[in-house]
């Protein structure tokens, strides 16, 4: 046993390049490999936490996601009038039609552009996402340019902050709220009344 201790220990000092390179590969492999979980791992609990096992999102056939997906008010109305869709106690549907669309401002960091999600909510939006709790500053004031972001949104990018602007749809949008969503997805996204962002986007 001592010999082969012996042996492999000289045997390293021999051919140091090829048991440096054996190290740092078997390090880069698991570095690679730690880093994989950490991300899945994270992807996971962002994705869980947006999620509400009560919360149904309705996409048009086809959709992939929210933001490729149009149903007219139309026939959002006849989603709206389903036996299946919960109601409150006078009746009201907890439904709220929404839109989302993607904005470029340029990350705090780097002063490059990065895409954040633009979501048009009303009332109903918040009544069905209790986890949304402004930490700072106030609601907007409908039929304003006025807009609250999350946390995150606020955090790493120009113009996110309270009290900032930030412009988009052809218009300058001022936030007056930062909200959080127990390290949701929806912190990552910029928050404004429904008819006012549905105007600017046409």
């Amino acid at each position: 046993m001592t010999k082969l201790f012996y042996y492999s220990i000289r045997n390293a000092f021999a051919r140091k390049l090829t048991g440096i390179l054996t190290v740092g590969g078997i390090t880069l492999v698991v570095f690679i490999f730690c880093a994989v979980l950490m991300l899945s791992h994270g992807l996971q609990v962002t994705m869980v936490d947006t999620g509400s096992a009560d919360n149904v999102i309705a996409v048009r056939k086809s959709a992939t996601t929210e933001i490729v997906s149009i149903i007219p008010r139309s026939q959002a109305d006849i989603i709206k009038a389903d036996p299946g869709v919960a109601r409150e106690a006078d009746g009201t549907p907890l439904l709220a039609t929404e839109i989302m669309v993607l904005i470029n401002p340029l990350k705090r960091s780097t002063g490059e552009p990065a895409n954040v999600p633009v979501r048009g909510v009303s009332a109903m939006s918040l009544k069905i996402r209790p986890n949304v709790k402004i930490v700072q500053g106030r609601m907007w004031h409908e039929g304003t340019s006025e807009v609250i972001a999350g946390a995150k949104v606020a955090r790493n990018f120009a113009g996110c902050g309270l009290g900032e602007t930030v412009r988009f749809g052809m218009r300058d949008w001022t936030v007056v709220g930062i909200f959080e969503a127990n390290g949701s997805g929806f912190e990552s996204e910029v928050w404004g009344d429904v008819d006012q962002l549905s105007a600017a986007f046409q």
